[in-house]
């Protein structure tokens, strides 16, 4: 997979910081584990926020999910939206299960590919070209596969052509960004740790209501791009924004910390609501064993990307 410009400025800021503290206080704990499910919720386009963030909550599969929901939905009966306070239990939960988070705030997401629309609707076919040309080789090396890939390849052709006619342009692009975030972060764990089975479990959202599911194929297309590894098993749950997940419960996982962080003024360092500063001030804040906050923005018509640090109120 030829290395996008997205990608060369994730792989530069996690190898300031976060790849070591994922050695030293993550990994460990989790190595042993061949099993991995990832949950993801978005926090977008909320006028009342001062940001957008993506968060992917990643962990072995040690219990079953309807167990583990049902223990979610004892320590936190609503999502973050619809709570008032946030219980000791849930922090603890946070802070000691083998989980992690990762987020990104992603305000300037819309000059990412620069200011012009032209060259931003340029670049989106290329992003989805490229994966098509990826799609044509493997047909050639795994014949077997030819009615999948080809499936894939229809859904991308129509992608592109809606590109071109201008239609979801903001559904498409979303899709991109959160599979290729989501792949990325995923890829780490799944070559660090060898994962055999693993599985993407989404909240609601119109980025799989593009082109017959295709957010699925980009996820597992981009996360095998950067595991680099062929025999881990993938599988994903249908998340339209009809749909009424299983795993509902355990979307609060993502949902308190997108939440929260959505929240969050760093100029001011303030946040509007007690549940949010909870969040904030006893698990985000100083946290580097399973909680890792980005910020990507566009500078000077380049993509930019570094690490968040929030530290406890003294």
């Amino acid at each position: 997979m030829t290395k996008h410009p997205f990608l060369q400025v994730l792989e530069m800021t996690f190898s300031k910081s976060a790849y070591q503290d994922l050695e030293l206080n993550y990994y460990p704990k989790v190595d042993a584990y061949r099993k991995w499910v990832c949950f993801s919720d978005y926090c977008i386009d909320d006028k009342n926020k001062p940001n957008d963030v993506i968060t992917f909550s990643l962990m072995p599969y040690i219990h079953d999910i309807e167990e583990l929901s049902s223990h979610i939905k004892l320590i936190v009966p609503k999502d973050i939206k619809n709570a008032r306070t946030v219980s000791k239990e849930y922090i603890d939960f946070l802070t000691h299960y083998q989980l992690i988070n990762f987020s990104f705030i992603i305000n300037d997401r819309k000059k990412f590919f620069g200011k012009d629309n032209i060259i931003f609707t340029e670049s989106l076919i290329t992003i989805y070209s490229q994966a098509k040309e990826q799609y044509i080789i493997w047909i050639k090396n795994q014949p077997e596969k030819t009615d999948y890939y080809q499936n894939v390849i229809r859904k991308i052709n129509l992608t592109i052509q809606q590109i071109k006619q201008g239609n979801k342009i903001k559904q498409i692009y979303a899709a991109f960004l959160i599979t290729y975030l989501g792949a990325f972060v995923s890829g780490l764990i799944v070559k660090r740790t060898r994962a055999e089975i693993f599985g993407w479990l989404s909240d609601r959202d119109a980025i799989h209501e593009v082109s017959d599911l295709l957010a699925i194929d980009l996820f597992e297309y981009f996360m095998f791009g950067f595991s680099e590894i062929e025999n881990c098993q993938f599988t994903a749950a249908k998340a339209t924004s009809t749909d009424k997940p299983f795993y509902d419960e355990l979307l609060k996982i993502p949902d308190y910390v997108a939440g929260t962080l959505a929240d969050y003024n760093p100029n001011t360092g303030t946040i509007s609501k007690p549940k949010f500063d909870t969040i904030l001030t006893d698990y985000i804040a100083d946290n580097k064993h399973n909680n890792f906050i980005f910020k990507i923005e566009s500078k000077d018509d380049m993509i930019n990307c570094s690490r968040i640090a929030i530290h406890k109120k003294l």
